[in-house]
């Protein structure tokens, strides 16, 4: 069923409260000691999380829901939240198996467990952004992103209609570029360090270097276009290198 309070004011939980498969909660303030857990294949939106309350979300949280100082936001295994905002003192963490999209942190903590994703869209930005070794960063469509350094055990998704540029992928780091997802921008020189890891399945342009070390994967429906390799490149079948510059390194056709 649906439990709904009034937009604006709503229901103000203190106690415990399970919404199972199918159900739905809205307009909710938890307070502190409350905690609002939602199963996988219910929803919730336009929910408050005061100081000393929880959401547990296994389901959908679809949108308007802010975490105040003190409040926490569990993102679990199968939850996925859109358009939520952390404000100063509030937390957000992403267990494995959870995603947010396009969370707004402002002053507050968005913690990305190994597991779990966070996927950059709208207006977004990185600031109170961790992630942890096992995490996955992903740039939605749409979003164009600079300068981010994937650290060991991070892996970067370019999806679909995203962008990237003057990208380091460091020494056991892994970017993955979607079918429809573009890295390198022009001007922007995006780096492949010794033991860090690029696989394309989309567009690679506008200055692409693999350090000695360093590996670049051409798949299947991948283009890259002027890119140099000191390191090791490899262009699967379906894969498609233009123009490229061999300094010192290997190109596997």
């Amino acid at each position: 069923g649906v439990v709904t309070g009034a937009a604006g004011s709503g229901t103000s939980l203190s106690g415990t409260l399970n919404v199972s498969a199918g159900g739905e909660v809205d307009n909710t303030t938890v307070l502190s000691g409350g905690v609002l857990s939602i199963s996988s294949g219910a929803i919730s939106h336009d929910d408050t999380v005061s100081s000393g309350g929880t959401i547990n979300d296994q389901g959908a949280l679809t949108s308007n829901v802010t975490v105040l100082s003190g409040g926490n936001l569990n993102i679990l295994s199968g939850g996925t939240e859109s358009g939520t905002a952390v404000v100063s003192g509030g937390t957000e963490t992403i267990s494995a198996g959870g995603i947010a999209v396009g969370t707004m942190v402002n002053g507050g903590a968005l913690n990305v467990l190994s597991g779990g994703a966070f996927e950059l869209i709208g207006t977004a930005s990185m600031s109170g952004v961790s992630l942890a070794s096992g995490a996955t960063l992903e740039i939605g469509s749409g979003f164009t992103f600079l300068s981010q350094t994937v650290s060991n055990g991070i892996t970067y998704e370019i999806l679909s209609g995203g962008a990237a540029g003057s990208t380091t992928i460091g020494s056991g780091g892994i970017e993955q570029v979607e079918a429809g997802g573009t890295e390198g921008l022009a001007g922007n020189t995006t780096t492949v360090s010794s033991g860090g890891t690029l696989n394309d399945q989309g567009l690679l342009s506008g200055g692409v270097v693999v350090a000695a070390g360093g590996n670049l994967n051409v798949l299947s429906g991948g283009v890259e276009s002027g890119t140099t390799v000191s390191g090791t490149e490899t262009v699967s079948s379906g894969g498609t290198a233009v123009g490229t510059l061999v300094s010192g390194g290997q190109l596997d056709v």
